[in-house]
């Protein structure tokens, strides 16, 4: 997980989640570059984030996305990789997807809810 202001600078890079278990988890794949951002109060410079991969991950999510990558305006999410991806809702009645904004990258074997990575 990753939550950062558009307004941070730096940069994450090469970290590798895997054998990921969730039960009734909110959020359970996210990166929010813009979180608390309702009104920015400095000009969005942007947190570098690249080669991050999500691998092996299975369970469920009490949220409809749970695959969130909200990535900065001003610097993509490059690198991105899902992998091995199995995520159910917890209500069986809920439908799962996922959300990418100037978010890159590529999903590997199953990934479901289904990837919105940009190749």
């Amino acid at each position: 997980m990753f939550k950062n202001l558009q307004e941070g600078k730096g940069s994450v890079r090469n970290i590798h989640f895997s054998d990921l278990n969730f039960n009734a988890v909110e959020n359970p794949i996210i990166i929010d570059q813009h979180y608390a951002d309702k009104a920015p109060t400095l000009k969005p410079a942007g947190v570098s984030i690249s080669g991050v991969t999500y691998s092996r991950a299975r369970g469920t999510s009490k949220t409809p996305v749970a695959i969130n990558l909200n990535c900065s305006s001003t610097v993509a999410c490059t690198g991105i990789t899902l992998d091995t991806i199995q995520l159910a809702p917890t209500a069986k009645a809920q439908k799962l997807s996922s959300f990418c904004n100037n978010a890159h990258g590529t999903a590997i074997g199953a990934v479901d809810p289904k990837s919105c990575l940009v190749k």
